[in-house]
């Protein structure tokens, strides 16, 4: 017979590797909490009056009147994984975040950086991320590419 605590306990587990556990709880029960968006143009809504962060927290407020959040907008128009780990102190750690959203990608793969390069960026942020704090990271991939050549380029 399987402890039930046990079961709650691997459960727990499993699912923080997949989305993030902790944030949610706090989202949920109105304990105060930051969110950094580390990211591109897209992050940092290029060219719109509101982007898509905007909408989140929009969406996030009207469902959850309860939360108290911060969502920190730390995008950067022409921004790649590269200046995005070398802007980690300044634009991440410096807020404490209790959860990061990393979005890059679409500039790497059309400004000549290498499907490697792009790798060791995404986990020097992630690293760096964990080891100096206790944030939970969320990976945010860009939109769908409509042109096959394109497709490709990105899926390496």
């Amino acid at each position: 017979m399987t402890n039930p605590g046990s079961v709650i306990t691997n459960r727990d587990a499993m699912e923080s590797k997949i989305k993030p556990v902790h944030t949610i709880r706090k989202f949920l029960s109105g304990i105060p909490l930051a969110m950094v968006a580390l990211g591109d143009s897209l992050t940092y809504g290029w060219m719109v009056d509101r982007g898509c962060l905007d909408f989140l927290g929009d969406m996030m407020r009207e469902r959850f009147p309860e939360a108290r959040f911060r969502l920190i907008h730390c995008g950067m128009p022409a921004g790649t994984a590269y200046n995005g780990l070398h802007r980690l102190q300044r634009d991440v750690l410096g807020h404490n975040p209790d959860c990061d959203f990393v979005r890059f990608g679409f500039n790497d793969a059309f400004c000549g950086h290498t499907s490697e390069e792009f790798r060791d960026n995404i986990e020097g942020i992630i690293g760096g991320i964990r080891e100096q704090t206790r944030s939970e990271i969320v990976p945010v991939t860009s939109v769908c590419l409509k042109n096959e050549g394109d497709n490709a380029h990105v899926e390496r």
